[in-house]
């Protein structure tokens, strides 16, 4: 899901530090 499309990468990656904080 992420390799496919590079913007979701970048999305997620916001995402996962939310998460982690």
């Amino acid at each position: 899901m992420l390799l496919p499309s590079p913007r979701p990468v970048v999305c997620s990656r916001p995402r996962n530090w939310l998460l982690q904080r």
